[in-house]
């Protein structure tokens, strides 16, 4: 709960004060790309409902048919769980599925706000979803985004380190063997017992692992990332990245998702200098926003 914690305090940093000003009548809408099993969806649900009562939150989720939405009956699966948690919310209509090469079902500007967690290093077409992250964005929307860089050491899917800079397949097979014959990565212990009792065999684990490695693991590097963004006319930083710092002020109750706050994470910018260490280490936070140019009536 704590990384869903840090998204709604993140989002909070650039969206509590409109919010709070807004009246009963305005609906914030919010999606979740990537939503999975919609945990994030109900994390938001509830921690934005209890600091905003007055106001509806409309909260969507999208996944593509080729990663969870592929299973059988994944989408009411979802829908139920939702429904659930929070009934009497039309969770059927605010839950979608698309291919991952297709545009995304909602109209132009559509978002207050779009979050995302550990999605992006699965995208196959980052042009694609840069674009249409900002198509559906509102003018004045924000998006917040956690999720690896390239720069990170330790891959968290493979558990090996740099296996998600490797560019030759072959190289790649001969790497994920090599370490998982020295004890290194997934292939090892309670893991590796379970596998080879289902007569899952070390070269069953490369040959699927590589394949895995090769085709589901598109890191973008910082930046790569910024930019992609400034392609598609968004302003992007990771000022936002979580660290320890984030940790030790939650824990000191000086930064607590709750009213009392002023949700200035913002604050951590005087840190900023540690966050090429931290993005060697964990999953960084993009925040982008639009450009304001077309606002002045300087773009066109």
């Amino acid at each position: 709960m704590a990384s869903y914690d840090h998204f709604v305090r993140s989002l909070l940093t650039y969206k509590h004060q409109e919010w709070k000003e807004l009246s009963g009548s305005r609906c914030v809408r919010i999606l979740d790309v990537g939503c999975g099993k919609g945990r994030l969806i109900a994390a938001m649900q509830s921690s934005l409902q209890k600091l905003f009562p007055d106001l509806d939150f409309e909260i969507h989720g999208l996944e593509v048919t080729e990663h969870c939405g592929a299973r059988e009956g994944y989408f009411d699966e979802v829908v139920e769980d939702l429904s659930q948690q929070y009934p009497g919310l039309p969770w059927r209509e605010q839950f979608h599925l698309c291919s991952d090469g297709e545009s995304w079902p909602f109209e132009d500007g559509y978002f207050d706000a779009i979050v995302f967690s550990q999605v992006i290093e699965h995208v196959r077409d980052h042009e694609l979803f840069f674009a249409q992250h900002a198509r559906v964005l509102s003018e004045n929307g924000v998006g917040v985004h956690q999720f690896p860089l390239r720069e990170k050491i330790k891959d968290g899917h493979l558990y090996l380190p740099y296996v998600h800079r490797i560019r030759d397949y072959a190289f790649l097979q001969s790497y994920i063997r090599f370490m998982s014959r020295l004890g290194f990565g997934k292939f090892r212990g309670e893991y590796k017992r379970e596998k080879l009792e289902r007569g899952f065999g070390l070269e069953d684990y490369v040959n699927y692992q590589s394949e895995y490695a090769w085709y589901q693991l598109n890191y973008l590097s910082r930046r790569e990332t910024l930019a992609l963004a400034k392609r598609h006319r968004m302003k992007g930083d990771f000022l936002l990245t979580n660290s320890w710092i984030e940790s030790r002020l939650s824990r000191l109750r000086l930064c607590r998702t709750d009213p009392s706050t002023g949700f200035n994470l913002i604050l951590l910018r005087k840190f900023h200098f540690l966050i090429p260490w931290k993005l060697r280490r964990g999953s960084g936070t993009l925040v982008l926003k639009k450009s304001r140019l077309k606002r002045y009536g300087v773009w066109c």
